[in-house]
């Protein structure tokens, strides 16, 4: 385990789980790293949980996931930066 600065940014590059929102937000490109590799593909992945009684649903958002590359934004998307990593978080 390693202690690591985090702060708010804008990162255009992402090598992680992106918002599908973003991403068709025009001229996102996929670049590929090796040869091996996950093209962008949507996914709905859950992010909240919301309560009604006993009852208890999830609440899902659309995103892009991928492996073996990264993602060109055209727009910059909000981020993390773990010790200068961009990171995605819902």
């Amino acid at each position: 385990m390693k202690v690591v600065e985090v702060e708010e940014g804008r990162e255009s590059t992402l090598k992680s789980i992106i918002p599908a929102e973003d991403y068709a937000r025009g001229g996102a490109r996929f670049l590929v790293m090796r040869r091996n590799n996950l093209t962008p593909r949507e996914y709905r992945m859950p992010v909240d949980f919301t309560y009604s009684g006993k009852k208890r649903r999830a609440v899902y958002q659309r995103v892009i996931a991928f492996a073996g590359g990264f993602v060109e934004l055209a727009n910059p998307a909000s981020v993390l930066l773990f010790d200068g990593e961009p990171v995605f978080v819902f």
